[in-house]
């Protein structure tokens, strides 16, 4: 059976192991730099940006699964906090923005896409680090507070769209420590078997994928479907 699923941030290490284990589906890819013809290009912090690239989707189509892999941890400018005092105002905003507002536009301009009367997946790539309760070590304010307001935003959204979508499950995955661009500085102090490879990793999150179900509507799932609290 083929679905018609939407990866944002398919040239990312998550999005791109996702993308093959999808290419067998009608397979929409978004990417804020394309690396191949069949990527759209989108800018995550341009509301219009994104609108625009959702609108390619024929009308006739509607999505089974929507998976988005975009965010930041660092850039050149802007590294993780280890104290309160490192703190910056266009950082924290830039962080926030590309963490948690950009994915929640996305499902803003997607949630018409959504299919209705068959079970639809609206998932976004989170972290354990935005979990409240499990934080024993601070730091990393911006990241943290980003990917907290993520689960916010991704509780409320699985409650709105239950609405109208009623076979809908919305939830935020964490992939575990992946072995990419993003962890490369940080991943020295991760044991070699939480490290996976991005195959490894997108394997776990593509068998969360298809073992979601109505129940998990609204929650954190890990990369070995356990569920993990706010």
């Amino acid at each position: 059976m083929s679905f018609n699923i939407a990866i944002f941030g398919a040239s990312g290490a998550v999005g791109n192991g996702l993308c093959k284990h999808y290419q067998s589906n009608n397979l929409y890819k978004f990417s804020r730099n394309p690396k191949s013809s069949d990527e759209i290009p989108f800018d995550l912090s341009d509301e219009e940006s994104i609108s625009e690239a959702i609108s390619t989707i024929p009308d006739d189509i509607s999505l089974d699964i929507v998976v988005i892999c975009t965010g930041i941890l660092y850039t050149d400018a802007i590294q993780p906090e280890k104290a309160v005092k490192q703190l910056k105002s266009d950082n924290f905003h830039s962080i926030m923005t590309m963490n948690a507002l950009g994915p929640a536009l996305i499902a803003k301009h997607i949630e018409h896409k959504l299919q209705k009367d068959t079970r639809s997946v609206l998932a976004v790539i989170s972290g354990r680090v935005g979990s409240i309760s499990d934080n024993f070590l601070g730091g990393w304010h911006s990241y943290r507070a980003s990917k907290a307001a993520l689960h916010m935003l991704w509780r409320n959204i699985s409650i709105e769209y239950k609405r109208s979508h009623p076979n809908l499950i919305a939830v935020c995955l964490h992939p575990g420590t992946v072995d990419s661009h993003l962890s490369a500085p940080f991943k020295r102090f991760v044991k070699p078997e939480k490290l996976f490879t991005p195959e490894q990793a997108t394997s776990y999150l593509y068998k969360v994928i298809g073992e979601l179900t109505i129940e998990d509507n609204g929650h954190i799932i890990a990369y070995d479907g356990t569920r993990i609290q706010p």
